[in-house]
């Protein structure tokens, strides 16, 4: 489903144009209910229809026609809608949670860039060197000092410490016996 939202996003993107996103929720007879329509127009919006009389039971909840989520609701709805898109305003995943406000309210959260970790690396230097009055410059690597990190876990560092302290507390509590 992300695939193919991805790829409608990005095309009206290109296009310049607006789109929308029907919001249902589906019951186990298959009566479906407009909830409200997500569009976008430079930035997402919610727009909400009337208000519905949902009998209180569980639904499908659907954005066109993928589901993505099973929710029990009930009149009158309160719910969060969190989309989350990234840097190209794509929808990456859509979640439907309770609220505190009645209504729908829309939430949009931008996908993060995780932090880069910092490896050791090899820097280049470029020398440049004269012959026959020309300028080369030639690549030079100079390679670091590799660190080398142990990621041994606790008790695989620390056993010889440890198998003596326990030896010395088994002996010393036969003897108190």
């Amino acid at each position: 489903m992300a695939t193919t939202l991805q790829s409608l996003v990005t095309l009206f993107l290109f296009l310049g144009s607006t789109f929308a996103y029907q919001l249902k929720a589906i019951d186990f007879a298959q009566n479906s209910f407009n909830l409200a329509t997500l569009e976008f127009d430079s930035k997402w919006k919610l727009h909400t229809g009337e208000q519905l009389d949902l009998p209180s039971d569980l639904y499908r909840i659907c954005l066109d026609e993928g589901c993505f989520n099973y929710k029990r609701l009930s009149s009158p709805i309160a719910q969060d809608i969190k989309l989350t898109i990234n840097k190209h305003n794509d929808i990456e995943n859509v979640a439907f949670f309770d609220a505190s406000q009645k209504g729908l309210n829309l939430i949009v959260e931008q996908i993060r860039q995780a932090p880069i970790p910092k490896l050791p690396r090899k820097e280049k230097k470029i020398k440049k060197i004269r012959s026959d009055n020309k300028l080369e410059l030639k690549e030079v690597i100079d390679e670091e000092a590799e660190v080398n990190v142990d990621n041994r876990s606790f008790i695989q560092k620390y056993w010889m410490y440890i198998v003596p302290a326990l030896l010395i507390m088994l002996i010393s509590g036969n003897q108190n016996q």
